[in-house]
Parts: structure tokens; C-alpha cells; sequence
């Protein structure tokens, strides 16, 4: 049975890959018609293989509930993988890639400044589970192993915020110049 697991997981990769290739995302409906089986039964090939990413319409574009692939992204970045390496394991687009990590190294920042979950949900307009998933995934690895990588993080942020075209009110002057 473990065979027949394998070859049907090999197919529906092949599947998701191939229409990918071809400039098109399946869902994991599409997937159950072409292989035949219900889409429960996808979900769970999909779940018993966390090393690899299929490239399916949610997880590409962002879709649905899930929001393990982001995280995983930046587990795999914490774990000293280059973001081509990222790119090429999971399919992504490396702007999709450095998006996840700007977006943790800005949860990261918040919460060195003691806020929770909670607030900084309020403050990147993020989901609170994709929060919480970056906050767990800073609490295990704020270990002196990784300490590296996360200054790295840090100065992500701290680079995107010198960077960043300040916004705020323009205040107009009587003679028709704009000041801030």
C-alpha cells in the first residue's frame, strides 16, 4: 500500500508541476478528478509530505486557510538556506520569498518591542494565524544557534524602514508649496 501511496503522491506532483509549467495553477479539486480519488484523499498525500511544496493554486497564490507554506518558507530561510535554494525547492517567486521574509522580519521587530500577537495583527493587517505561525517559529529559533540569522532579520526590517518613502500628511503652505 505504501507503493501505491508514493506513485499516486509522484502523480499528483507531476500534475500540479506540469500545469504549472504551462502557466496554470490546479486546485485540489482538479487534482481529485485527475487522479481519480476524493479530495480529502489529496489533502492528505499533501500533508504526508511536508518536504515538498506543490505548487497548487492556494498555495501559490496565497488562497484559502493555509498559511504553513509561508511559515515553512522562513523555516527554511532560518535553517540557512540561500532564497534561490528556497525558490527552487518550494516554486516560489523570489519576490513571493522576500515578501515572507520582509513580513517576518517586521512581526519579529514588533514583538522584540513587547507587543502580542494580538496587536501586531492590528499593525501588519496580517492574518492572527500567520502571526502566531511567524511568533512560534521566532520562539523556536531565538536560540543562540540561530541568533545570526535572525540579526539578519532584523536588519531586513531595519533596511526596509530607512528605505521605505515616509508617509504622512503634506501639509500645504499658503503659497501653494508643499511641505511635511
Amino acid at each position: 500500500m505504501h507503493r501505491v501511496s508514493n506513485l499516486k503522491f509522484g502523480r499528483l506532483v507531476r500534475y500540479a508541476a506540469e500545469a504549472r509549467a504551462q502557466g496554470a495553477l490546479l486546485t485540489l479539486p482538479d487534482l481529485a478528478v485527475l487522479l481519480g480519488i476524493h479530495v480529502d484523499a489529496i489533502r492528505h498525500q499533501i500533508d504526508s509530505h511536508p518536504e515538498v511544496v506543490v505548487p497548487t493554486r492556494g498555495r501559490i497564490r496565497d488562497i484559502g486557510r493555509g498559511v504553513s507554506h509561508k511559515a515553512r518558507i522562513v523555516e527554511l530561510y532560518l535553517q540557512m538556506h540561500t532564497e534561490t535554494e528556497i525558490v527552487d525547492r518550494t516554486g516560489h517567486a523570489c519576490e513571493s520569498v522576500e515578501a515572507y521574509l520582509r513580513e517576518f522580519a517586521r512581526v519579529v521587530t514588533l514583538a522584540d518591542q513587547g507587543m502580542n500577537a494580538v496587536m501586531i495583527r492590528r499593525v501588519t493587517g496580517r492574518s492572527l494565524a500567520l502571526v502566531e505561525a511567524y511568533l512560534d517559529l521566532y520562539h523556536r529559533y531565538d536560540r543562540p544557534d540561530y541568533h545570526f540569522r535572525l540579526a539578519q532579520i532584523r536588519n531586513v526590517f531595519a533596511r526596509d524602514e530607512i528605505l521605505a518613502p515616509k508617509k504622512g500628511p503634506v501639509f500645504r503652505s499658503r503659497t501653494g508649496g508643499g511641505t511635511t
